[in-house]
């Protein structure tokens, strides 16, 4: 596959976990994990514009790599369910 074939794959992957945590930040009970999902979808929505800027960009010589962008928002991510399996399952 190529650079672009991924950079259209990593987008959609993106676009899709932005509109999973939005929904499921819409019928979230507590406000820490409302925040966390939707913390997430904003970092997935500015991982696809990086991606979408660069693939207009590459017309112009520019390339940001799709694949430092999908570990930043794995790692917030990981972070965030972190924060809320020890907010939420751990007896205080």
């Amino acid at each position: 596959m190529g650079a672009r074939g991924r950079m259209k794959r990593d987008l959609k992957e993106l676009r899709r976990l932005e509109r999973i945590c939005l929904a499921e930040a819409g019928v979230a009970t507590m406000c820490l994990e409302r925040i966390g999902l939707l913390k997430v979808a904003e970092d997935c929505r500015s991982a696809a514009n990086e991606i979408e800027f660069s693939g207009r960009s590459q017309l112009y010589g520019g390339m940001v790599d799709s694949r430092t962008l999908i570990s930043r928002v794995a790692w917030a991510g990981f972070l965030t369910g972190r924060v809320l399996f020890v907010a939420l399952y751990l007896p205080w």
